[in-house]
């Protein structure tokens, strides 16, 4: 990416984590199965990073600023479901897109979500390439 003047900074905070891990009984069978192949230090340090992902990026606002966060997916979905104060287990909900756009916008007194998962900007046979074709847009 190429942003004149623009600062490009790195952080541990947004790379892919689990951000919740839901009680048992609100999990699909695959969502089990998955849980209970990732190791468990991995399942244990994602909602500390996920909370701090959003103490640093999505905070209480106190100053006017812009800032284009690049993440993965089980991440955006947690910004997401935390803007919509929606309960734990809603980020395994979404289905992200590959290179699709989230934009959310953090005010002193409410969040507002102005788009998910937008793929405008990409040609229709790069959408979705990642899930089976029931699943794409």
């Amino acid at each position: 990416m190429h942003l004149p003047g623009i600062p490009l900074l790195s952080s541990d905070l947004l790379q892919e984590c689990i951000p919740a891990v839901p009680e048992r009984q609100r999990l699909t069978p695959s969502q089990v199965e998955l849980f209970d192949h990732l190791p468990k230090q991995r399942l244990a340090a994602g909602p500390a990073q996920a909370a701090a992902a959003i103490q640093a990026y999505a905070g209480a606002v106190t100053e006017d600023r812009r800032e284009l966060i690049i993440s993965h997916g089980n991440l955006i979905n947690w910004f997401v479901a935390q803007a919509l104060d929606a309960p734990n287990q809603a980020w395994l909900r979404m289905l992200d897109y590959s290179c699709a756009l989230t934009v959310i916008l953090y005010f002193p007194d409410r969040t507002r979500l102005i788009c998910y998962n937008d793929m405008g900007h990409l040609p229709p046979s790069m959408r979705g390439t990642e899930y089976p074709l029931e699943a794409r847009i």
